[in-house]
C-alpha cells in the first residue's frame, strides 16, 4: 500500500514539474511578444500626398495618381516590399499597416493595425519611384517628429511641393458608451477655394455641423455622437467651406457602429480630377 502511495506522489510531482515548465514557457512567450512601452511607440502611416509632379521626367496629367510610398524611421524601412517587382505597398490614399482607404460609399469599417517603431525624436521619411523615365526611388518627404513612447499615432504624408512633410496626430481614443460612437477629422487638402479659411463637416442626419472651421493641417478632437438620431443610423458627411452651404466633397452611406471610433481624412485638391480630387475617406480606429 505504501508503494502505491509513493508511486502516486511521484506521478503528482512529475505532473507539477511539467505544468511548471509549461507556465515558464508561456511566460517566456508572452515576454517575447511584449511591446515595451518605455522604448517604443505605435504608428499608422497614411499616404495623402496628392502632388504628382515630384521627380518626373516629363509632365503628367491631373488624372494620374501619385506614386506609392515606402515609409522609413531613422533610415530603416518599416513596410515590406516585393523583391520581384520592387513595388511599394502604400499607394495614394492607402496606409501602412493596412490597405487603401475607401473614398466614398463605405462604412469606414476597415481596421488598420499599427507598426511598432522606436519612440523619441525620429526622422520619418517617404520614398517613391519616379513616375516616368525609369524606376529609381527618391526620398520625397522627410520630417523630424517627436513620438512619445507608449502612445499611438496616425502619421500622414501631405502638403504641396516644395513643402511636403509628415504630420503626426496622437490617437488618444475616447471611451464610448453603448449608444454612441466617436469620430475625428484630419484636414489635409492643400488647395481649396481662395476664400476658404477652414472647413466644416456637416452631418445630413444631424442637420448640423459635427466640426466647425477645421484649419488646414489640423485634426479635430474626437467627437462623441449618438448612433441613432431621429430613428436614422446611416449618415452622409459633407465637407463645406466654413460658414457656407457649399459642398466640396461628401462621404455617402456612413453607418457608424456603437462603441466604435473612426477617423476621416480630407485629402486631394478641389481643382483636380479623380483620383486626386477633393475627397473624404474614413477608417476604423477601434
Amino acid at each position: 500500500m505504501k508503494k502505491v502511495i509513493y508511486f502516486c506522489l511521484f506521478l503528482m510531482s512529475i505532473s507539477l514539474l511539467i505544468i511548471s515548465c509549461e507556465k515558464d514557457k508561456l511566460a517566456q512567450n508572452r515576454q517575447d511578444i511584449y511591446i515595451n512601452p518605455s522604448t517604443s511607440t505605435q504608428v499608422r502611416f497614411i499616404h495623402a500626398l496628392s502632388s504628382n509632379t515630384i521627380n518626373t521626367v516629363s509632365p503628367v496629367t491631373a488624372t494620374t495618381a501619385p506614386p506609392a510610398l515606402n515609409f522609413f524611421i531613422d533610415g530603416v524601412r518599416v513596410n515590406p516590399i516585393s523583391s520581384a517587382s520592387q513595388t511599394f505597398t502604400s499607394s495614394y490614399g492607402g496606409a501602412f499597416p493596412g490597405t487603401a482607404i475607401a473614398a466614398a460609399s463605405s462604412n469606414g469599417n476597415n481596421v488598420f493595425n499599427y507598426a511598432v517603431v522606436p519612440g523619441g525624436i525620429v526622422r520619418v521619411a517617404g520614398a517613391m519611384f519616379r513616375l516616368t523615365g525609369g524606376t529609381p526611388a527618391d526620398t520625397v518627404v522627410a520630417t523630424t517628429l517627436s513620438l512619445e513612447n507608449g502612445k499611438r499615432y496616425t502619421v500622414v504624408a501631405g502638403d504641396t511641393i516644395p513643402n511636403q512633410r509628415f504630420y503626426s496626430f496622437e490617437d488618444n481614443l475616447p471611451t464610448t458608451d453603448t449608444g454612441s460612437y466617436g469620430v475625428r477629422f484630419i484636414n489635409l487638402t492643400p488647395v481649396v477655394p481662395a476664400t476658404l479659411t477652414g472647413i466644416d463637416i456637416y452631418s445630413r442626419r444631424k442637420a448640423g455641423n459635427i466640426v466647425t472651421n477645421l484649419a488646414y493641417r489640423a485634426a479635430s478632437s474626437f467627437v462623441l455622437s449618438p448612433v441613432l438620431v431621429n430613428g436614422v443610423t446611416t449618415d452622409t458627411l459633407e465637407i463645406r467651406s466654413t460658414g457656407t452651404t457649399t459642398t466640396l466633397a461628401q462621404f455617402n452611406g456612413f453607418l457608424p457602429v456603437r462603441t466604435r471610433v473612426y477617423t476621416f481624412v480630407v485629402r486631394g485638391v478641389s481643382t483636380l480630377a479623380s483620383p486626386r480630387n477633393l475627397q473624404i475617406a474614413g477608417y476604423l480606429n477601434q
